[in-house]
């Protein structure tokens, strides 16, 4: 996976909170890549290390349970493997 860090015009996309800057991931997934080329465009996603603090195996229930009610929707492709850090390009 790659993330590429931009600093975030002001007032852009302020659903995504109060930083100065935009992180924009590309992933190493199959599944995330394939909706995101399907649709043409980008999605605004939470990173699943955010939901199990890291640990191995999460599923996607731990990830439905974590934000019921805030999402629209959650991609079952079996449990997530632990995988390595991502490289940073800022």
């Amino acid at each position: 996976p790659l993330t590429v860090v931009f600093e975030r015009p002001a007032g852009s996309f302020p659903a995504l909170g109060p930083g100065s800057t935009l992180g924009v991931r590309v992933p190493d997934h199959y599944l995330t890549l394939s909706v995101a080329s399907t649709l043409a465009r980008p999605l605004a996603t939470v990173g699943a290390a955010l939901v199990g603090g890291g640990k191995a195996g999460l599923s996607a229930q731990d990830v439905a349970g974590r934000y019921q009610g805030e999402v629209d929707l959650v991609l079952d492709a079996g449990e997530r493997p632990v995988r390595t850090v991502p490289t940073v390009l800022s």
